[in-house]
Formats: structure tokens, sequence, C-alpha cells
């Protein structure tokens, strides 16, 4: 077949060292990438090594992956001394019958008891990283799992001390009252069982004035009256 738009030899060639593959020069001249492959084989241009054929030329012996795999403990590793990819480096081992190590999750599916054993445990240990321990697993993990089974988590300090202060934040007229009566934030902040800074924060948001406040004020006061 005779292509109207096809390039000769040593422009054909110039396309392939810009371009870099067959498909490219193809979407230029408006072709299939294979009508490009026998222009350059009629042209004698020769085409770059493809990644498989690299990786083809870097594949170590099955006593060499085994080795090396042993020594590095993961594909990712093994791919680096190569210059290939993990995924290459498991194609490899799976060629070569090398039986590759469980991976995390694996691991810890094996180990996860449960839904029944787990709210159990839970309920004895408190803590998802008792919990975690007893298993030989991450805290995420096991909180992964309860995720899954739908079991509900103890409540955080934080979220009790959330729970107290939303409960507890009295009105403006009664912040007042007990800030006159107890005298500090300190005082104040142990009434309603909240830190220092969130009673502090209540008397700034209602507008309320501090001890020290009326101390300036009063100061100021003074000054401006004996400057008269």
């Amino acid at each position: 077949m005779t292509y109207k738009n096809r390039p000769n030899a040593e422009q054909l060639k110039e396309d392939y060292e810009k371009l870099g593959s067959t498909k490219k020069i193809g979407e230029k001249y408006s072709v299939v990438k294979n009508t490009i492959n026998n222009w350059m084989r009629e042209d004698k241009i020769k085409r770059n090594k493809s990644s498989y054929q690299i990786s083809l030329e870097k594949r170590p012996s099955t006593e060499q992956l085994k080795e090396d795999y042993e020594k590095l403990e993961s594909t990712p590793k093994v791919g680096e001394k190569y210059g290939v990819s993990s995924t290459t480096v498991g194609n490899w081992m799976e060629e070569d019958c090398i039986v590759r190590r469980k991976s995390p999750s694996q691991i810890s599916l094996e180990k996860r008891p449960n839904k029944e054993q787990l709210k159990e445990d839970y309920e004895e240990l408190r803590s998802t990283t008792k919990v975690a321990k007893k298993y030989n697993v991450s805290g995420s993990t096991i909180y992964r799992w309860m995720k899954d089974d739908k079991i509900e988590r103890n409540k955080s300090s934080y979220q009790i001390s959330l729970g107290k202060r939303i409960q507890k934040k009295p009105s403006k007229e009664q912040l007042e009252k007990d800030y006159e009566k107890l005298g500090s934030t300190a005082k104040v902040a142990k009434k309603y069982a909240v830190s220092q800074a969130t009673a502090y924060d209540w008397i700034k948001m209602y507008g309320i004035e501090t001890k020290k406040q009326k101390s300036n004020h009063l100061e100021k006061a003074v000054q401006d009256y004996i400057g008269k």
C-alpha cells in the first residue's frame, strides 16, 4: 500500500529521534504505529529497546534473585538495585517460583479475631493500643477492624471534656456572678471542669470586664483626673 504522506528515510529517522516512539510518529502522519514499524524496517532504521527488552538484559539468575530478595527483603529494593520497577521484580520471582513474603495486610488478616472476640478484647482492655499489642499489629489496624465490624469506641478524654464544655457553658449573667464571687478565671474553670483558657474565652466572648481591665480603667481615670 502506498501512502502519499510517507516521509523519506531521513525524515522518518529524525521524527523517531525527536518523538521517541512509533505511536507518536503514527499520530503525526495519521497512520497506525504498525505502519510506522514497517516503514522503519523498510528504511533499516533501528528502534530503541523496549522496557521489556531492557529488563530482560538486567534480569539476574534465579539464585541471585532469591539471594537479593532474602537480603533486601522487598521487591522495591531489589528493583532499585537493577533499575527496574517492583512489578518487574515480582514478575521475575513468579516466573522463577520464588515465594514472596506476606504483606503486613495479609499477616494482619490472619491474626484478625472475629467480631465477638474483638468486642470482648476492647471491653476488657479498654484501648485500641492494648488490643493491638495483644495481636501484634498497629493501633490503626485495630481501629480499622472495629470500624469494619461497627464496634463503638469509648469516648476520648478530649471528647469527654468537649461534652462537658458544651453542657456546662453558663449564660452571661451566671458567668458574671461566678466571676465576681470567685474572683478568678482559674476558680471559674474549676467550677465548670474546663481549662482556664476556656473560662477566659467565655469571659472574653461575653464581653465581661476582667479585674485587670477594671484596674487599668481605674488607673487611667485617676491619671486623667490628676492631669486636670
